[in-house]
């Protein structure tokens, strides 16, 4: 019951929290006819009895050999039969640029406090993406990101040399060379 007694406003609100769980789902099938057939019809009942409703616009039956896009990774088939799950290459931009979008607003900030900042912002990313198979993109990205701190780094210090500034600001460290 809630505050009014209402039992109404209550079930409303339990729907809107199963809603708000039931956001994005997949579902698997051997073949599109399965799915389109009893699958679907299937789902939609589920979802009426609750007062819920697939939406047509997002809903999308396609064959794992194309690919599809789901929640940040690209999941398809690749020719061997294996199962390819990426990270998104929209994400991956977007990452990059949030990246540069701070060194480029933050040019006179000290190093300290850049590394304070990237650190998290790059660490919850890669947990994010580490389960699929990433090492590639994990490469690109480091490499992209130590190109924008090199130019960070040389920006901030013109009159210097590439050797001073290597020395000043990528010094080894115990865990990375």
């Amino acid at each position: 019951m809630t505050a009014s007694g209402d039992p109404v406003r209550l079930e409303k609100c339990q729907q809107r929290q199963l809603a708000s769980r039931l956001l994005y789902f997949l579902v698997t099938a051997r073949s599109k006819e399965i799915l389109e057939q009893y699958v679907q019809p299937t789902i939609e009942a589920f979802l009426a009895t609750r007062g819920l409703a697939l939406n047509q616009e997002k809903t999308r039956v396609v064959s794992i050999d194309e690919g599809f896009n789901f929640l940040g990774f690209t999941i398809r088939k690749v020719r061997n039969g294996k199962l390819l799950i990426t990270p998104e290459k929209a994400k991956v931009r977007a990452h990059l640029r949030a990246i540069e979008a701070y060194l480029d607003a933050h040019r006179q900030v000290p190093a300290g406090a850049v590394v304070r900042v990237l650190t998290p912002m790059i660490q919850g990313w890669t947990l994010y993406y580490r389960h699929a198979c990433s090492a590639t993109t994990f490469a690109y990205l480091n490499h992209r990101v130590w190109q924008m701190l090199w130019a960070w780094a040389r920006r901030r210090h013109p009159q210097k040399s590439k050797r001073w500034a290597k020395a000043r600001y990528f010094r080894p460290t115990q865990t990375r060379v």
